[in-house]
């Protein structure tokens, strides 16, 4: 993709369509067999880090203790490294 970027065609193509189009983005992507190996290397990572962390993750959150004067309950905080996001909501799949 670095290489499509630097190049001078696309470039002039990218102005030319941006003074035509409001918005105009360019999206990376991937297909066929990427697809699967990339879901494999995503998997793998699953496994990796759930392993450890099996024992401690809880189904739900139990109440930990009332706020003083609020009668407001904390809930723990999920163990470190887990996300209550799914994992096309994480920040990393925001920001792209």
């Amino acid at each position: 993709m670095a290489a499509i970027r630097e190049d001078e065609e696309f470039q002039r193509n990218t102005i030319e369509a941006s003074l035509i189009v409001d918005g105009l983005r360019h999206i990376e992507g991937i297909t066929n067999n990427e697809i699967a190996r990339q879901m494999a290397l995503y998997q793998e990572s699953v496994a990796r880090i759930r392993r450890p962390l099996d024992s401690q993750v809880r189904v739900s959150p139990v109440p930990r203790r009332k706020r003083e004067g609020t009668g407001a309950r904390t809930m723990d905080p999920p163990p470190r490294g887990v996300s209550l996001l799914p994992p096309w909501k994480t920040a990393a799949a925001i920001r792209r």
